[in-house]
């Protein structure tokens, strides 16, 4: 396997281990309890990050669908999964509004159900990863599913992903710190 996507891959187990920590953490009493009116719950934040890991799969299998084989060159990000990575890195410059449908709802569910839904997603994704060591990633152009006019590389969505699980995990410890403060 490639050493870029094998990356990938490091980065994704160690966000299903920190999601696994920090669920643990919350237990079943502060899982779903917000931390103020306007901020997620810890499994809202787990919740969206399912919902987001998933609208991705019906765009990787439509890209890796008859897709070039790789060239030898090393896989870049182009300049919008630069820029969407350096953004979504924790910690949080700058926040920014989801579309309604990576909004997860209010009554939440249950933590064994959304951490082994994670874990499932998390494992779909580097299947897709996996799959695509022999494609020239950096080539392949998919729309963004959370905006239509955004276009990148599948390496570059690749990427991005690790990232953004990042950025609402350090929001679900956020929300855990608060919650164990008060």
């Amino acid at each position: 396997m490639r050493p870029e996507l094998a990356s990938i891959i490091s980065e994704l187990d160690a966000t299903t281990a920190h999601a696994k920590a920090i669920a643990e953490r919350a237990g079943d009493d502060r899982w779903n309890r917000r931390p103020a009116p306007d901020k997620w719950s810890v499994g809202e934040c787990i919740d969206h990050l399912n919902r987001s890991s998933e609208a991705y799969f019906p765009v990787f299998e439509k890209a890796l669908e008859g897709a070039p084989n790789a060239s030898p060159g090393r896989l870049r990000r182009d300049v919008a999964g630069w820029l969407l990575c350096t953004m979504l890195e924790p910690p949080v410059r700058m926040k920014v509004k989801t579309s309604a449908r990576f909004v997860p709802p209010l009554d939440g569910a249950a933590r064994a159900e959304v951490v082994g839904r994670f874990e499932s997603l998390q494992d779909q994704v580097k299947q897709f990863i996996m799959r695509s060591d022999a494609i020239d990633l950096a080539k392949i152009k998919i729309r963004s599913p959370f905006a239509e006019k955004l276009k990148y590389s599948v390496y570059s969505a690749f990427r991005v992903l690790p990232v953004h699980q990042r950025r609402h995990l350090w929001q679900a410890e956020r929300a855990l710190d608060i919650l164990e403060s008060a």
